[in-house]
């Protein structure tokens, strides 16, 4: 029995829109490649968070540059598709990407206290990207436009590789030395303390349109006896509002809960003995209700 074949036409359309997606794709890859090449801070950090060594970062780099280029290669294209959807599924599935950017819901920088307007958490509507990224340790960066606030950078003692970032502003929640290590950040940005001579300081600042409020705690479950005095702090940026707890040490109390209003992004101590542990942080969490948690 004779069989006949039919072609079926592609049009240009089609196949110039194919070869811009295939050419994002491999721009792409190739710069993530160089970054874990050259292994930047940020690189470094997310390694040093996930326990992966450092050099296994040129080890990946050099799978992408040749994933990429078996992809390009007409003749072995569809081996190099395999190659690179299974990267990019092992590097999803192990999260080593350590930051994040959301938009804003439309809350008005500054407003504080009790319920947030509405309970509607549609990240991406109103307000520009909001960047968080863990460096280690209880230290953060949060990037609203050309503004970058460090939060609570931690020394060599830690252990985490050591970045080097140029905030606009820094802020200390209490003056531990893996909290206030100032030689982390380059240039002169402001310095927001949380405290003053071991008492609370009433911050209430804005800086480039991002505003930083202070919340007075303890460092332990005993007003401070054991390690003294902990701030947390609330930043609202782009309508979105950003609480770190610093290194809080006990169950909030009503008075706090209202004072830092309803979290989209809380980053809350986990540790234990030194800070709140699993258990105590889930009912700080519950309590604030926020639509993100960051262990730290």
């Amino acid at each position: 029995m004779q069989s006949t074949g039919q072609t079926v036409p592609v049009s240009k359309t089609m196949l110039w829109a194919g070869r811009i997606l295939g050419a994002v794709a491999v721009v792409f890859l190739l710069f993530d490649a160089v970054l874990h090449l050259m292994k930047p801070a940020p690189v470094a950090a997310a390694f040093a968070q996930l326990g992966y060594p450092l050099d296994l970062a040129v080890g990946i780099g050099i799978l992408e540059l040749v994933s990429v280029a078996v992809y390009v290669i007409p003749r072995t294209s569809l081996l190099g598709a395999i190659l690179l959807t299974g990267y990019l599924g092992l590097a999803s599935s192990s999260g080593e990407d350590c930051s994040f950017a959301m938009a804003g819901s439309g809350r008005r920088s500054g407003e504080r206290g009790g319920e947030r307007q509405g309970s509607n958490r549609q990240w991406g509507q109103g307000g520009a990207p909001v960047k968080i990224t863990y460096l280690g340790h209880a230290t953060f960066l949060v990037e609203s436009g050309s503004t970058t606030i460090l939060i609570d950078p931690f020394d060599a003692k830690v252990g985490y590789p050591m970045p080097t970032v140029g905030p606009t502003a820094v802020l200390v929640s209490h003056e531990h030395g893996d909290h206030n290590h100032l030689a982390m950040a380059s240039g002169a940005p402001k310095i927001i303390r949380g405290l003053a001579d071991g008492q609370w300081r009433t911050v209430k600042e804005q800086v480039d349109g991002v505003a930083i409020a202070s919340v007075p705690t303890y460092h332990d479950a005993t007003q401070g006896k054991e390690r003294g005095r902990n701030t947390v702090f609330v930043i609202d940026a782009e309508g979105l509002r950003v609480v770190h707890l610093g290194d809080l040490g006990h169950p909030l109390d009503a008075a706090a809960v209202k004072a830092i209003g309803r979290p989209d992004v809380l980053m809350v101590p986990i540790g234990g003995h030194y800070t709140t542990d699993a258990n105590q942080a889930h009912d700080v969490v519950a309590r604030l209700r926020p639509g993100i948690v960051i262990p730290m």
